[in-house]
């Protein structure tokens, strides 16, 4: 154990690892920012003896020596010493504030804010906070370059081992540096590290541009916005079914969730989300606290007819993939791919799934991890935790303040909650059918949004179609599911289905009936009526037969437009049918010209008819 008279610095030192040397590079760029810190905090509940808990951090922290390094550079490159002082762990009492809570993140915040100087140290603090008798946090602090996430958790649970054992605490582990530098060493040197070069230039040989939430900041962050929600243990239940359900970890489902709110936000078909991982394969740094951690790019292409099932499945072959060559370096890949602003060109919002901390041995107190500051986030940066009894799922949403406020990323939680809760319920539910906006949204969009005077053209819809096929003939119209329909093909199916229908009597001023599904179909065939000059009736072959009835006759439909499917739901009337999937049909339609009608339309005629209860009382 390290003797707390001594001062001992070695004088050689040691190159960085590969996980180390893309953190140095960026602290070298902006010296006194703070951004590369890593903070979480242990809340403790019940007896806590404060004065055993700080002994019990000071010895885990004096453990890992990874912990007291300083960084210097030289002719040779940056270079790592070990340089022991006393492990200092201050007892603040702050149970006589007026807010104990506000005046500890106060405290914590303050602390987080100090500059870094690597050359200095120590490059970490420990405190512990009484807030109430029952009462404690504990609060740690540390540069990245010494410890990712896992290596807090294991000096976390270290520290409840020696807590917990009171005088005869367990046998200290090998947590020696150089275990963490020659596996990284040997690795380089490996063919595998060849392997999985190769396989990453690969997969993002034709990678697309990261699509994001959040605007890329012009300077490293230094504030952060947060929100944090904690998923009870109702809600975790019905999250745990669903990944049961769809073959997957509940770790999946929540990536998969990412993916799908990226994708329903952007639309983006080809998604690259970051994915932290341990990169931790070996047995000399499975257990060893130090920077070992490593960003992916999780890769993965989605449409809006991909089910949440699907979306899962993928997510989880993705995410195997991505681990099995996990170790090739973030910053390497960006360097071969020639991306010059290295991790933000590669991938967009991040999403971590912290390891568990589940039954710390803490004595019988309740002890609960908490990460309160990660490092800088490029764009929107998910965070799942969970409670000690593994039925509660902490989210958490971060971004840049000077590029994310709060009012907006209380909406991105917001709608990325409702998505999560909607996967949940129904994960075979097609992305494209999820809906984001809420009623104050929708109310905003249909009545404040737009609704300034301006000239329109007198154009009746057909004829504004039609301008603009002319000026974006190959731009997508419309998309359902994994389906596209540019303006020039929805164009030409709409033209060749007024032909057929004109060839089967339908004329200016008609009423056509329409029964068709939710689908493409539907849309050519609504823009098919109109350019016909005739009006369409839309039919739910859900509703009662009298009253479908009541409506063709009411409405004097001659020609009710249907599929196979629906035609025995209706019922038997006058009116010409028009199945457009019958074969004959279809091939007619096929036949017919596909260049604009020249009809003439005017702005007075019905483009369609609609009854609803309050108009009939029906």
């Amino acid at each position: 154990m390290f003797d707390a008279e001594s001062d001992r610095t070695t004088e050689a030192g040691t190159p960085l690892t590969g996980a180390q040397s893309g953190i140095w590079l960026a602290q070298q760029i902006e010296p006194d920012s703070s951004a590369y810190a890593l903070a979480f905090v242990l809340d403790l509940r019940g007896d806590v003896d404060h004065g055993r808990l700080a002994a019990a951090v000071r010895r885990a922290v004096e453990e890992a020596e990874a912990l007291h390094v300083r960084v210097t550079a030289d002719d040779t490159g940056p270079r790592q010493r070990i340089a022991r002082v006393p492990v200092d762990v201050p007892v603040l009492d702050l149970r006589d504030e007026p807010d104990p809570d506000r005046a500890a993140a106060a405290w914590m915040d303050a602390d987080r804010d100090r500059p870094a100087d690597l050359t200095a140290g120590p490059l970490y603090a420990q405190a512990v906070l009484r807030l109430a008798d029952d009462h404690v946090l504990w609060y740690q602090r540390y540069h990245h370059i010494l410890v990712d996430g896992l290596g807090v958790a294991l000096v976390t649970r270290r520290a409840g081992e020696i807590y917990g054992a009171g005088e005869q605490p367990p046998p200290a582990a090998d947590w020696t540096l150089a275990r963490l530098t020659d596996a990284d060493r040997a690795y380089r040197a490996s063919g595998r590290h060849r392997t999985d070069r190769a396989h990453w230039l690969d997969r993002m040989a034709d990678r697309p541009e990261p699509v994001r939430l959040v605007e890329r900041a012009p300077a490293p962050m230094t504030r952060r916005v947060r929100r944090s929600t904690l998923l009870d243990a109702r809600a975790t239940a019905r999250l745990d079914a669903a990944a049961r359900g769809t073959g997957v970890r509940r770790s999946r489902l929540l990536i998969t969730a990412v993916a799908a709110y990226l994708h329903r936000v952007t639309g983006a078909p080809d998604l690259v989300l970051g994915l932290p991982v341990t990169a931790r394969s070996d047995d000399a740094t499975a257990t060893v606290p130090g920077m070992v951690s490593n960003v992916v790019p999780l890769r993965v292409r989605v449409g809006p007819g991909t089910t949440g099932a699907e979306l899962a499945a993928r997510i989880r072959d993705t995410v195997a993939e991505a681990v099995d060559h996990g170790r090739y370096r973030a910053e390497d890949l960006a360097r071969d791919l020639g991306l010059a602003d290295g991790l933000a060109e590669l991938v967009g919002p991040t999403v971590n799934i912290l390891p568990g901390t589940t039954a710390l041995p803490f004595a019988g107190l309740t002890a609960e991890l908490h990460p309160l500051w990660l490092g800088p986030a490029g764009d929107l940066a998910f965070t799942f935790t969970h409670t000690p009894d593994g039925h509660g799922v902490r989210v958490h949403l971060d971004a840049d303040a000077a590029m994310c406020d709060e009012a907006a990323l209380r909406a991105h939680e917001r709608r990325f909650l409702a998505l999560l809760d909607t996967l949940a319920e129904d994960p075979h539910r097609p992305l494209g059918r999820i809906d984001l906006t809420d009623a104050g949204e929708r109310r905003a969009l249909l009545h404040e949004f737009g609704v300034s005077p301006r000239e329109v053209p007198e154009l009746t819809w057909p004829a504004a179609f039609e301008q603009q096929v002319r000026s974006t003939p190959d731009a997508v119209a419309l998309v359902f599911e994994d389906r596209h329909l540019t303006y020039a093909g929805l164009n030409a199916d709409a033209n060749r289905l007024a032909r057929l229908l004109t060839s089967r009597g339908v004329r200016a001023e008609d009423v056509v009936a329409v029964a068709l599904p939710r689908s493409p179909e539907l849309v050519v065939c609504l823009l098919a009526v109109l350019k016909t000059g005739a009006a369409y009736l839309p039919l739910d072959a859900d509703h009662p037969r009298d009253r479908i009835a009541h409506m063709l006759s009411d409405a004097d439909a001659r020609t009710v437009v249907t599929v196979t499917a629906l035609a025995g739901e209706l019922p038997d009337t006058r009116a010409t049918r028009v199945l457009l999937d019958d074969p004959e049909t279809a091939a007619e339609q096929a036949a017919q010209d596909a260049s604009d009608l020249a009809l003439p339309l005017t702005l007075d005629r019905a483009a369609y008819v609609i009854y609803t209860s309050g108009s009939t009382g029906r």
